[in-house]
């Protein structure tokens, strides 16, 4: 997404990034194909050769991760390790990979990305400099 199209409470956020996801396979009968979000990612192949497989194995690593996590949280609470799928990943998860780069503002109300909730399950964050947090978590 270019630098200035997405916006927050109103605001215009100033980032830009890329949403990825899994690749679908063949014959694929997921209940979200052909929504914008599910379906052939659009790697810039030519420019970034190495990006394909970097992403996708990612995703799959994180995927496995936040798979691990779940059963975990759900055998700690007391229920049967496959419980929390059952209940909140039914199917399967969906896994919606983000990275954003946020340049430099000059001459702008607001920077970045204001105060927001997101709409996943789990996410498994990674940051190369200072700047997340957590005000609250909502259960």
């Amino acid at each position: 997404m270019s630098r200035g199209r997405e916006g927050s409470k109103g605001i215009t956020v100033q980032k830009e990034g890329f949403y990825g996801g899994p690749e679908p396979r063949p014959n694929d009968k997921h209940e979200l194909k052909g929504l914008p979000t599910y379906g052939k990612n659009q790697f810039p192949d030519e420019d970034v050769l190495e990006m394909r497989h970097l992403v996708l194995d990612y995703i799959e690593k994180a995927t496995k991760l936040g798979l691990t996590i779940t059963e975990t949280v759900g055998v700690g609470i007391g229920w049967d390790k496959w419980e929390m799928r059952k209940r909140f990943l039914k199917s399967e998860p969906f896994q919606l990979f983000r990275a954003f780069k946020y340049s430099k503002c000059e001459g702008v109300e607001s920077c970045g990305i204001g105060e927001h909730s997101d709409f996943s399950f789990l996410a498994i964050l990674s940051r190369n400099e200072p700047g997340v947090s957590w005000d609250s978590i909502m259960v």
